[in-house]
């Protein structure tokens, strides 16, 4: 038996998901892996994570807020299947904020068709867990999964926030 991602006709059926999964216009989306489904309205948020892009592409000089496109293009190319066509990139980019992390900046890119360049802000070391964080992340890598005493107050803050999002 192949493996999945070498078998270039599972890769466009992945793409063909991932567009669908990226389309919150969707009435109603579901997705299904092997824990389970998952179903979203029309609007719900989505979000995926990756941590594959090329290391390789020159970013440029630190003090040039921006990256060209293409060379954006060949940094995140790895996270997106060989197999793409264009219409399948255009389809994803249209869907799809994307913020990328690298040694030395921190690139976002909003969604929608077009090259514009991408912007970024230079960070000398992309770490965004705070010291307490590192301490509890430290913790449950430990498997010692217990809640910090603040914990309902954070919970009340982080919600919050979030509903001053929508």
């Amino acid at each position: 038996m192949g493996d999945f991602l070498d078998d270039p006709e599972m890769q466009h059926v992945g793409v063909k998901i991932l567009k669908s999964f990226l389309d919150v216009g969707l009435f109603e989306a579901m997705a299904w892996a092997r824990w389970g489904a998952s179903k979203w309205v029309q609007n719900q948020p989505r979000a995926i994570a990756a941590n594959a892009y090329d290391a390789r592409v020159d970013e440029g000089h630190i003090l040039v807020p921006h990256l060209p496109f293409k060379d954006f293009w060949e940094m995140i190319r790895p996270a997106v299947s060989e197999n793409a066509s264009h219409a399948d990139i255009n389809a994803i980019l249209k869907r799809a904020v994307f913020i990328v992390v690298t040694k030395k900046f921190l690139y976002f890119r909003p969604d929608g068709v077009n090259e514009d360049p991408v912007a970024r802000i230079a960070v000398e070391s992309p770490d965004f867990l705070t010291s307490q964080g590192k301490e509890l992340y430290g913790l449950f890598k430990a498997n010692k999964k217990t809640f910090p005493p603040d914990f309902q107050e954070e919970v009340k803050k982080e919600q919050a926030w979030v509903s001053l999002l929508s």
